[in-house]
């Protein structure tokens, strides 16, 4: 096994300076090479049609306007000239996070497993894989408190998948209970549905006072509430299963609702339900189910795709950390009153125009907008996880934050981007005033904590840099107010 280690939006390294456990030998590196050829250049979404297996999230990708389906995982970049070699090929990275395993193309050959932690994991000698920037961001937006979790392995990344539950089957759930019609085979005494006479000479000859009857009804104990079943039942085996299905009260109320909806629960039946969800849900009323089922098969399954699987397919778990960062940011400003316009549901957007021009979807391409967060009078604040370097905004970044100011007749926009404690002073807190119709522009860094002493000393770093963001963020707006 081949061991790779880099950061997200990292800027290019070798890999050999990869290597987890130093250098590698010249086989080694052609074979790594040969293995994260297949993925160079190729976005999100084509890798995830062509690999089940690698698991993304959020499963919205197709949705999203913010172009995280066409952005590519890593980008291999082969310098030009007479020796073109693996050593010399560089790995770049974007704002995906997770790992990768990659099954050797030749027989018995290494498996490539790439491993890509947030670029603000600990630094401190010993702990270089505690990602607690990550543990963070998926305890604040999925709701599960992972720095309680004191036996998490390490080598456990599907692990993660187990504390998605929760928040895909709340979501799921918000939408009923999904119900199917699903025919039964009865006999008993209730005549119901249409009498099967030939089941009913074989199974109730001598008469013994049952019917045989076959009903079709429309039910909740259906194929995929008993996946979910099977789901709660494998969490529950877990020494952190019972944390995982009561998180939170509408957590624990949606594992009774399942539950009690699915009387015939078998837990021998598990392969059975499995194959019969293997064709995913298509009713749109439906797409927070579908992923659900996803989520449900790949925890069922995972062991097909954990490593050291015996699997000749790429496989893995993925992570948008700029899909998480957006979503934690929202609940952070969520007790200052900010909304939160969300472009991948295509929910609370705002319309461009006084006049409507029509309503083709053509239309809603370009005439509705998607501000991150908005206080109406006072901010409009865009999420940031990409590096900002020296308080240089990218062109189209200011562009769209001047257009929703614009629109919106909001004098203030902001950009809030993590930073580390290295960076404390040398891009943050800049402001730019524009020309015309006026208006200030202002960057707020959020300084995460580079090497805590524990997981519990970095939420308490944390908890103080988000208090100091808050307090940055209405200082400016009553300082403006006062210069009026």
């Amino acid at each position: 096994m081949i061991r790779l280690k880099t950061t997200d939006n990292c800027t290019g390294k070798t890999i050999s300076h990869m290597a987890v456990s130093g250098e590698l030998s010249s086989d080694n590196i052609a074979t790594a090479f040969r293995g994260l050829l297949p993925l160079s250049n190729k976005t999100l979404k084509d890798i995830t049609d062509e690999t089940p297996d690698l698991l993304v999230f959020p499963d919205c990708i197709e949705n999203t306007e913010d172009r995280i389906k066409d952005m590519p995982v890593i980008t291999l970049d082969i310098p030009l000239g007479k020796n073109i070699s693996a050593e010399a090929a560089k790995i770049k990275t974007g704002n995906i996070a997770g790992f990768i395993g990659i099954p050797s193309d030749r027989p018995g050959g290494k498996e490539v497993h790439l491993k890509i932690t947030s670029r603000f994991v600990n630094e401190r000698p010993g702990e270089e894989d505690r990602d607690y920037f990550l543990y963070y961001l998926l305890e604040k937006v999925f709701s599960v408190n992972l720095f309680d979790l004191k036996d998490l392995s390490r080598k456990g990344q599907f692990d993660f998948l187990l504390f998605l539950f929760p928040y895909y089957l709340k979501k799921a759930l918000s939408r009923g209970l999904f119900k199917t019609y699903t025919f039964y085979k009865k006999n008993d005494m209730n005549i119901r549905g249409q009498i099967d006479v030939a089941r009913h000479i074989k199974e109730n000859t001598p008469f013994r006072g049952n019917i045989a009857c076959n009903i079709r009804e429309r039910t909740a104990d259906n194929y995929l509430t008993q996946l979910i079943r099977h789901t709660i039942e494998v969490i529950r085996t877990r020494s952190f299963g019972t944390h995982i299905l009561s998180c939170d009260k509408v957590t624990k109320n949606a594992v009774e609702d399942i539950v009690l909806s699915t009387p015939s629960y078998k837990g021998g039946e598990r392969d059975k339900i499995i194959r019969e969800n293997l064709k995913l849900i298509k009713h749109p009323y439906f797409t927070d189910y579908a992923a659900l089922q996803k989520l449900c098969l790949a925890i069922l399954s995972r062991q097909k795709v954990n490593y050291g699987a015996d699997s000749k397919k790429i496989y893995g778990l993925l992570f948008d950390v700029a899909w998480l960062w957006e979503e934690y940011l929202a609940g952070l400003l969520k007790s200052r009153d900010f909304k939160h316009p969300q472009n991948k549901k295509g929910s609370g957007w705002l319309y461009m125009f006084e006049n409507k021009i029509n309503d083709t979807d053509a239309d809603k391409k370009y005439s509705h907008i998607f501000p991150d967060f908005y206080k109406p009078g006072e901010w409009v604040l865009d999420a940031k996880y990409k590096k900002i370097i020296g308080g240089q905004i990218a062109r189209e970044d200011l562009y769209q934050l001047i257009t929703y100011m614009h629109v919106m007749k909001i004098p203030r926009g902001g950009f809030i981007f993590p930073r580390t404690e290295k960076e404390k002073g040398v891009d943050e807190n800049k402001t730019f005033v524009l020309k015309g119709y006026g208006g200030t522009i202002h960057t707020f860094g959020l300084e995460i904590p580079l090497n805590p002493q524990s997981r519990e000393d970095f939420a308490e770093k944390m908890k103080a840099s988000e208090t100091e963001l808050l307090e940055r963020i209405r200082n400016n707006y009553v300082g403006e107010e006062n210069n009026v």
